[in-house]
């Protein structure tokens, strides 16, 4: 049914989300490999935030999400 694919995508977004944000953080801070390109604190900050907002709405969003009976 799309119903179900439509929430099965959505719970899946709601999960990789934080996950990318976080890996996106941890790899532009690495300089051995960035360099001269690493992450500063302005680029930091705002990864935090979108990584902070990411982690609020999947807690906000995943309980409905499991309770959620076809």
């Amino acid at each position: 049914k799309p119903v179900w694919l439509i929430l099965v995508s959505s719970a899946l977004v709601l999960v990789a989300t934080p996950l990318v944000v976080f890996v996106l953080l941890l790899l532009t801070n690495d300089r051995a490999r960035m360099g001269t390109h690493c992450s500063r604190r302005l680029s930091n900050g705002a990864l935090l935030l979108v990584l902070a907002v990411a982690l609020y709405l999947t807690a906000r969003g995943m309980p409905p999400l499991i309770a959620w009976r076809p």
